[in-house]
């Protein structure tokens, strides 16, 4: 991205040779990006732990709490935090949210190898929806032309 250039005509600069300076560029900044992610990790970690549960406080997983439990009062009823969150789903779709937001949820729900209620959220509200609309136009197609339908 931002640094490459730079490195690479700084090395220009310098009078590197061509080999060592994409050796330095791709090898050296591979090093260094990774270094800091390695250093940012346990930070990550604690933020997507916080979102994760969060999540589970407000849509309450399948493991979490029974139908009719209410997770000691904490938790809206799974019928309401249920027609939110597909309302917001369906909302978030039309007005550009999916990759911004439903799909980070989504692989940060899956992350540590679970099942992703708002992945069952998104195929409920967007798949299923998608294939209602495709079987009413196969079922009542629409005629162009004045001609009777065939």
């Amino acid at each position: 991205g931002w640094l490459a250039p730079r490195l690479l005509a700084s090395c220009a600069r310098h009078s590197v040779p061509a080999t060592a300076s994409s050796i330095a560029v791709t090898g050296g900044l591979g090093v260094l990006l990774g270094s800091a992610a390695h250093m940012a990790a346990p930070s990550i970690d604690l933020v997507t732990s916080a979102v994760r549960g969060i999540l589970t406080a407000l849509l309450g997983g399948p493991c979490n709490r029974r139908a009719g439990d209410n997770a000691v009062g904490r938790s809206p009823p799974m019928w309401l935090s249920g027609a939110i969150a597909g309302v917001l789903m369906n909302y978030g779709a039309r007005v550009g949210w999916y990759h911004e937001v439903f799909l980070p949820l989504i692989l940060l729900e899956m992350e540590q190898g679970s099942l992703s209620l708002v992945g069952t959220l998104d195929w409920l509200t967007l798949c299923i929806v998608g294939a209602g609309a495709c079987a009413a136009q196969l079922a009542f197609p629409l005629h162009f032309g004045g001609g009777a339908p065939t």
